[in-house]
């Protein structure tokens, strides 16, 4: 939305001609020179004789009245391509490329200077403002991209929209541009509407109004007649009565907001979010983010919590709570962020939400222990059931290790890295519990599993995201500690860890953690090496180290050692389960036989 350096439109050719233009106005001549010079000195010697040549040649005269003979022949040069493709003049056949490791289409790729020399010409002609010509000829270079999907075509090692180095995006603001200029008024709308259908079909470019308008320098004439017919013809088509072709959502959506952006800026955001958004709830929060750029995060702050009000799909009400929260916070209001973390949590319960709900402004260990059995008391009591996850993290934060290793006793002892699991969450939870350690060694097992509670959500199944990630894996877990940052910069792990040195375990049910948890440590290695998951049995190796570890630290050492002896006795055929085993008892620091 802004007109600033960092906006997303900055390079569009006709905003960046403006301004360019506008600087040379203001710098001197002297200033200029010394520009040029400047440039030149950083210049290497192959870039040298094309600015020398810019330069010395004569300056261009002025060509506002000069009238450029059209290209005669570039139309029938892109029928010419086209036929050629059609008849797989450019295509061998289809096979493996060991230099992508993927299939791919082998042939004549020269296709792609031709077409990249015909889309300069129709770039030629657009400049020369031949609207008619270089309307047709983007319209029907754009389309030549359909073929791809008959097979027998383009070849080239990706997709042929990607082979090309011109600017499909451009490309297709510059045909919508030359459509505009060459349609009368009253039937631009409905042009434009058939011509953004047929494009969104090619899923070749993007299409923006913005784009179309920046596509010159020149302003389009009959711009807020077009402007309010475009809006009026966006929004019928929602209700079935637009005469013209219909654009799809979400495109038509983006398109809307767009021109209310366009003809209104953040107020004609606020026009159509208050207008449509509880259905159109992506209104609500391009409307924040205009206020953002604006910099006017107080009117921001009241239209997120509008926002958090009146949209009705929870995904997206859910994220613009996000977004009220991160505000607040940034604001100083703690009672609003600290609200806007909880109605996020509770409309669309994730992990993450959690974690940034317990330490939102959080300075105090019995405040994020009272968020804990809030939410713990009102997931117990709600209509939403959480997931397996969720439930069993918060049973392990209130101190319910009962329920918590119920729970992963009637889990299935594999498919931990679903997002839903509890295993990531319970297992390491109930070993730390059970062995009553305060600090553990990053390199142990336990700690490394206990880490990677910290993996966002859509990085669950990345097994060596916490790893990757650590900082210092010789430094001990250690709960957070509270000054007055804001502790939801601090791990989810640490907020754990915290907690759980709050709660007494007593002797006898943390000896009957260890035991449970040792017993969906068998279960899970027996499924996985039983049925020769091989590329299971690393994971099947940890728990069992895991557990050993916890053994070790509870002052068990007889335990610890019986439970690797029954592994490597009951599958003595499998090799490759017992090198992953021994490689990671040798890794341990409390295992290793160099450090026992």
């Amino acid at each position: 939305m802004s007109d600033g350096p960092d906006s997303r439109y900055d390079l569009a050719l006709g905003p960046f001609l403006g301004q360019i233009a506008a600087r040379l106005e203001e710098l001197p001549h002297e200033s200029i020179k010394n520009l040029l010079l400047a440039h030149a000195r950083g210049l290497t010697r192959s870039e040298r004789s094309a600015f020398h040549n810019m330069l010395l040649t004569d300056v261009p005269v002025a060509t506002e009245n000069i009238v450029i003979e059209p290209d005669g022949e570039l139309l029938d040069d892109i029928s010419s391509l086209r036929q050629n493709l059609s008849d797989g003049s450019y295509y061998d056949g289809w096979g493996w490329d060991d230099e992508i490791h993927d299939e791919r289409s082998f042939g004549d790729e020269s296709w792609v200077d031709e077409m990249d020399a015909l889309f300069d010409r129709a770039a030629g002609e657009f400049w020369a403002r031949n609207y008619e010509l270089a309307c047709t000829a983007y319209g029907r270079l754009l389309t030549i991209f359909d073929m791809s999907e008959d097979g027998g075509t383009f070849s080239g090692p990706r997709p042929p929209e990607e082979m090309v180095e011109s600017d499909l995006d451009e490309a297709a603001a510059r045909y919508l541009r030359c459509l505009y200029h060459t349609t009368k008024p009253k039937e631009r709308v409905p042009a434009l509407s058939d011509a953004v259908r047929k494009l969104a079909l090619l899923y070749v470019a993007r299409v923006s109004m913005k784009a179309v308008i920046d596509a010159e320098v020149d302003s389009l004439p009959g711009l807020a007649r077009f402007f309010d017919e475009w809006k009026t013809a966006l929004t019928t088509m929602e209700t079935g009565r637009f005469s013209g072709s219909y654009i799809d959502n979400p495109l038509r959506r983006r398109l809307l907001r767009e021109v209310f952006a366009l003809d209104g800026g953040a107020d004609g955001l606020a026009e159509l979010a208050r207008k449509d958004g509880s259905h159109h709830a992506e209104a609500y929060h391009d409307w924040v983010t205009a206020l953002i750029d604006s910099g006017r995060n107080e009117e921001a702050l009241a239209a997120a919590q509008e926002g958090a009000e009146k949209i009705l799909q929870n995904r997206l009400k859910a994220k613009m709570c996000d977004r009220l929260a991160e505000l607040a916070s940034e604001l100083g209001r703690t009672q609003v962020s600290v609200n806007a973390r909880r109605k996020a949590w509770r409309i669309e319960p994730k992990q993450s939400r959690l974690q940034d709900l317990l330490g939102e402004a959080a300075s105090d260990p019995a405040e994020i222990e009272s968020r804990a059995i809030e939410e713990h008391e009102w997931g117990r009591e709600s209509d939403i059931k959480l997931a397996d996850n969720l439930a069993g993290l918060l049973e392990v934060l209130v101190g319910d290790f009962a329920a918590a290793q119920t729970r992963l006793l009637k889990a299935k002892v594999l498919g931990w890295s679903n997002t839903t699991h509890p295993g990531q969450v319970v297992f390491p939870c109930l070993l730390l519990a059970g062995s009553a350690s305060t600090f553990i060694d990053n390199r142990t097992v336990i700690a490394q599993m206990f880490h990677k509670i910290d993996r966002p959500e859509d990085q669950w199944q990345s097994r060596q995201y916490a790893l990757d990630e650590g900082d210092n894996k010789n430094q001990e877990i250690q709960p957070a500690e509270l000054n007055s940052e804001i502790l939801s910069r601090h791990a989810l792990s640490a907020l754990i860890m915290l907690l759980m040195n709050r709660q007494q375990v007593p002797e006898t049910d943390r000896e009957n953690l260890l035991k449970n948890a040792e017993k969906v440590a068998r279960h899970r290695t027996k499924s996985i090496v039983s049925n020769t998951h091989r590329k299971a049995y690393g994971r099947a190796a940890e728990v069992l180290i895991a557990v050993a570890e916890a053994w070790h630290l509870a002052d068990n050492k007889h335990r610890s050692k019986s439970l690797l002896s029954w592994a490597r006795s009951q599958f003595p055929r499998h090799s490759a389960f017992k090198r992953e085993l021994n490689s990671a008892e040798a890794r341990s620091p409390l295992l290793s036989s160099k450090t026992s």
